[in-house]
């Protein structure tokens, strides 16, 4: 018997509390300077995580911007080396060119 009081005062004591939660949230509802106060302080958290991603967001506008001028100085340093290349070619077609025909013009003296 004792043991069947204690279970009961256990749940009363549990929907006490349970009275008691919801008897505060119905006052915090009812009375305006709570409610504004509440109202007020997650206006707050929204300008700070407004302002969070703002400042997120114009990192990530920096970093993107480095990351193409360091891809547009790369692909710029490439099509310098390209050209290089290029020009070292044609100058070595000339020169072998023109050995070839240096070598041409002593075989047909060689040859007379």
């Amino acid at each position: 018997m004792a043991r069947n009081n204690e279970e009961q005062e256990g749940a009363l004591q549990v929907r006490q509390n349970e009275v008691e939660n919801l008897e505060r949230k119905i006052a915090s509802v009812r009375d305006p300077v709570a409610l504004e106060t509440a109202i007020a302080r997650y206006q707050s958290q929204c300008v700070e995580l407004e302002a969070l991603r703002q400042e997120e967001e114009e990192e990530f506008t920096a970093e993107r911007e480095a990351i193409t001028e360091e891809i547009a100085a790369a692909l710029h340093s490439c099509g310098e080396y390209m050209t290089h290349v290029k020009t070292r070619l044609e100058d070595f077609q000339d020169s072998l060119q023109i050995k070839r025909e240096t070598i041409g013009t002593i075989e047909d003296n060689v040859g007379m």
